[in-house]
């Protein structure tokens, strides 16, 4: 990895290009990641949930609130939706990322102009806000958790 701030000035400009090609190989790396990952662990806590669910209404021991269970299978379905969101705007965030990489790098070899450099940065603008929007739907996916969870709970009591 280079560090910018200790290469030479001749140097600066191709130093500039490998720093930014190796940091928009890494963005893609880490959207594959998060379309991988995120996606099995978030969402399996939440259909495990409704598997569970399942499994006490096919046991006949057990006497329940039928319409509490139902909003218990809503809160949990949310919750499923909003992983699904999430890693969606999480994947999206680290694709305008690269591709601002991307930008960077190329503008150190063939020079941007003010139009060009506008557009680069629109793509930071928008991996910033889906990063926010991400975090605020994985929050939200884990609310819907605990909702359903508390519901189950006083459905089946």
């Amino acid at each position: 990895m280079y560090d910018l701030n200790e290469i030479k000035s001749s140097d600066l400009t191709e130093a500039a290009f490998n720093f930014f090609a190796t940091d928009a190989e890494k963005r893609l790396d880490y959207a594959d990641t998060f379309s991988r990952e995120g996606l099995k662990y978030l969402f399996l806590s939440n259909g495990f949930s409704i598997v569970s669910l399942l499994t006490l209404i096919g046991n006949d021991k057990f006497h329940f609130n039928k319409r509490g269970i139902f909003w218990a299978f809503a809160w949990f379905s949310s919750g499923i939706f909003c992983v699904i969101l999430a890693y969606l705007a999480a994947y999206l965030s680290q694709n305008y990322l690269m591709n601002y990489s991307v930008n960077r790098m190329f503008s150190y070899k063939v020079g941007m102009g003010d139009s060009e450099k506008a557009a680069m940065n629109a793509y930071m603008v928008k991996g910033l806000r889906s990063i926010y929007v991400a975090i605020a739907l994985a929050i939200s996916s884990f609310g819907f958790f605990v909702t359903g969870a508390f519901v189950a709970l006083v459905a089946i009591t």
